[in-house]
């Protein structure tokens, strides 16, 4: 999985933050807790957002709840 976010500091801490939530699904009792690293170890967080985007089959944006936002996101 491929991300970017235009905030170098999400970019830097993606990783951190994602492994915050799958430990909730551990002690949810929802996710063994040795999938962590295998999870995490697939989530490239790209430096461009063009090089997330490049030869993908499917994209999905989380941007704010702002249409115009999500309009210039996906003109682009």
């Amino acid at each position: 999985m491929r991300c970017y976010d235009e905030d170098p500091t999400a970019r830097a801490t993606v990783q951190e933050r994602v492994c915050a939530n799958l430990q909730a699904f551990v002690s949810a009792g929802l996710l063994p807790s040795q999938n962590i690293e295998p999870i995490l170890g697939r989530i490239l967080c790209c430096e461009t957002e063009a090089a997330a985007v490049a030869d993908v089959a499917f994209v999905t944006e989380a941007v704010k709840e702002d249409l115009a936002v999500k309009q210039e996101l996906l003109a682009r």
